[in-house]
């Protein structure tokens, strides 16, 4: 720390070494550890870090640098020194390299449009189960739902402390690095969207929908290729577990798993891109994109970023929807769960449940029977 100080005392202004520390310390940024200091809280010393890049991106060693943590943001140091640089800074530069990397991300496959591209899934979910609301209130939903989070949290975030050694990253890798891009990229545009010209922007958010877009490919790929070694495996581990004797019983309930996995992770995929560009400042320009991309899968998250709010039920939307997705399955089947997940999620009105009731056939009779339960409770009150 001493020669650190001299350094700077001799490039920039002479500071007196102890009188600082102690201010520092008094502040709280720093703290003592034994003999050593180290900053109290990381999140000052990666805000101070991504300052000091924003800074000298003119440096060509900071440069190198920050492309090396773009390539590999599944480390937690790199993915929380390009967040906070990212706060500081909308450079061409340091953009460019946050979306080269998601670029790499599944380059192998296109990304799925569910313009009839997902024929090879379609046997996999039609043994899924029906979808259906249960009526459970959003409060109590969102209870439930922190409740099982914070009984699931072990306290890792899912970053690794190290690169991987092999040049090609592993799925693990690839995936948290896919989530922690989109998620970074998505903070750059909601944070800086009046610093970034609208054409970027429209750029940028097309490689956020294509990022996941591309990772469902790869998924469907392999079920494609192997399209009953998930079952055998969940069949495999209801038989070690000794409690359904019967073959065909046990193939059946497989096959159930494995369909109610295929849609949670296609909605999950689908959900982290909308999630990501989840904001009123942007919604111009993610219709701009859908405009340029008119496939299903883009209307799909254009669509999720809508029922992801409190807003009303954009009805006309759904309508058209509703008769797109005839064309594929996996569409039809995603578009029901987006509004299931909005229906838990967000209180809906007595006139939007009707209206999804007839137009879209979900069955919400459990729901009209609390709400008229409710009605009457307030008439006695």
């Amino acid at each position: 720390m001493r020669e650190f100080n001299d350094r700077f005392s001799k490039h920039w202004v002479t500071v007196d070494f102890s009188p600082r520390l102690e201010v520092l310390l008094a502040a709280r940024v720093l703290c003592r550890v034994g003999e050593d200091y180290k900053f109290r809280y990381p999140y000052i010393y990666y805000y101070l870090k991504g300052q000091y890049l924003s800074q000298n991106l003119s440096d060509l060693d900071v440069r190198a640098y920050i492309g090396h943590c773009t390539q590999h943001l599944y480390v937690r140091d790199h993915a929380n020194t390009v967040l906070f640089l990212a706060h500081h800074s909308n450079d061409e530069f340091v953009l460019n390299s946050i979306a080269e990397s998601l670029h790499g991300l599944f380059r192998g496959h296109a990304p799925v449009t569910f313009d009839g591209d997902t024929a090879g899934i379609k046997r996999l979910i039609e043994d899924a189960p029906r979808l259906a609301y249960s009526g459970e209130s959003p409060v109590e939903h969102r209870r439930r739902r922190n409740e099982l989070q914070d009984e699931l949290d072990d306290g890792h975030d899912g970053l690794s402390e190290m690169e991987e050694s092999t040049p090609e990253l592993s799925l693990i890798a690839q995936m948290t690095m896919l989530f922690k891009t989109t998620e970074i990229l998505g903070q750059v545009l909601k944070n800086q969207y009046a610093k970034i010209p609208r054409a970027r922007k429209v750029d940028l958010l097309e490689d956020l929908f294509n990022g996941p877009l591309r990772a469902i490919r790869d998924f469907y790929s392999y079920l494609e290729k192997n399209p009953e070694a998930l079952v055998a495996e969940i069949d495999a581990a209801l038989l070690r577990k000794g409690k359904v004797d019967r073959e065909e019983v046990r193939k059946a309930i497989a096959r159930r798993v494995v369909a109610s996995l295929v849609q949670i992770i296609s909605f999950g995929f689908v959900l982290r891109a909308a999630q990501s560009a989840n904001s009123e400042s942007l919604s111009e320009d993610v219709r701009e994109v859908v405009r340029k991309n008119p496939t299903l899968a883009f209307k799909l998250i254009e669509l999720n970023i809508v029922l992801d709010s409190p807003k009303a039920i954009p009805r006309q939307k759904l309508k058209q929807m509703h008769k797109d997705v005839d064309k594929d399955p996996v569409a039809a089947r995603l578009l029901r769960i987006m509004v299931l997940n909005r229906l838990y999620m967000f209180k809906t009105t007595e006139q939007d449940m009707q209206w999804l009731n007839g137009e879209l056939k979900i069955d919400l009779g459990i729901q009209h029977a609390i709400t008229y339960q409710e009605k009457s409770r307030r008439l006695v009150k």
